[in-house]
């Protein structure tokens, strides 16, 4: 029951994930050799790897950050063993970047570095990039790239590489990108009427299934929270993302919410409806406490 309604609500607003193509570069097979302690750890570092090995240099390229990403990518190397935490450094750095710049602006902001890669636009670009590559580097499997690393705190002072940080917060693995793009999910199903949702989730299920996920910035989400989300819906990791999805609707529109049950053809003898209701209220309960302490409403 569960996987069919989760997979019915995949294929309104998400796309299929590819099979993988990406090919292992070389120095991420050598490094791995190097790094691993068992065996049995290869295949995370070797996707790991990959992915930082193919976006780092992707970060460096001219139309993103160029020279600034290979000074940035310098220092984190110099703290952070393998290609995949020093991706992670110099993504969360220009994560950084751009929430200090909407809240102070660019001119106020000293450090050259972190200056430089504070654009909206660009660092949209890197993590749309960046989705792309998790999506075919990964293929239909799963790794969640949880991580820990050491920051990367500017270029003027060449300050302190030696506080670690947790990839993902410690209350559920929500980023601030993810909080950002669960919000708007939320507010557009909160302010949109029963019969709006459904002409979107009509025609969003009218394209093809790599169309779908692009097409939700015409519903009301952000380029940046569609990136974001590209992210959140990979693999086994899509399962939270789905349901804490369906959480928003039945919260927002429970007449909908129900119809989309009844469409998946559930059992509708009232023991059974129990039970199910029960299950759901348990499960979808669980992630909304989750998702509410970790991305307070503002």
């Amino acid at each position: 029951m569960l996987g069919r309604f989760v997979f019915f609500v995949a294929l309104a607003v998400a796309g299929a994930v590819s099979a993988q193509d990406v090919e292992v570069p070389a120095e991420v097979i050598e490094e791995c050799n190097a790094m691993v302690d068992g065996y049995d750890k290869m295949p995370g570092c070797l996707k790991g790897g990959t992915i930082g090995y193919h976006m780092l240099e992707a970060a460096a390229r001219d139309d993103l950050y160029g020279d600034t990403a290979r000074e940035i990518a310098r220092a984190c190397a110099a703290s952070n063993e393998g290609y995949y935490k020093q991706w992670v450094c110099l993504e969360n750095a220009a994560e950084k970047a751009v929430e200090i710049r909407g809240m102070i602006g660019e001119e106020q902001m000293k450090d050259r570095c972190y200056r430089a890669v504070s654009d909206p636009d660009t660092y949209e670009r890197l993590m749309q990039e960046a989705g792309d590559l998790r999506s075919r580097v990964l293929g239909d499997g799963y790794w969640s790239g949880i991580t820990s690393y050491h920051a990367f705190e500017g270029c003027d002072d060449d300050a302190g590489h030696d506080h670690e940080h947790e990839h993902e917060d410690d209350s559920g693995g929500f980023s601030p990108a993810s909080c950002q793009a669960y919000a708007e999910v939320e507010t557009v199903l909160e302010t949109r009427s029963e019969s709006e949702l459904r002409a979107s989730l009509q025609s969003l299920k009218a394209l093809p299934e790599e169309a779908r996920l692009d097409a939700l910035t015409d519903h009301g989400l952000s380029p940046q929270s569609v990136a974001a989300l590209r992210s959140e819906l990979d693999g086994d990791a899509a399962l939270g993302a789905m349901m804490l999805m369906m959480g928003f609707l039945r919260d927002a529109h429970p007449d909908l919410f129900a119809d989309v049950l009844t469409l998946q053809g559930e059992s509708t003898e009232p023991m059974a409806d129990a039970m199910t209701a029960g299950m759901l209220d348990l499960l979808l309960g669980g992630i909304m406490d989750s998702y509410r302490t970790a991305c307070p409403r503002q």
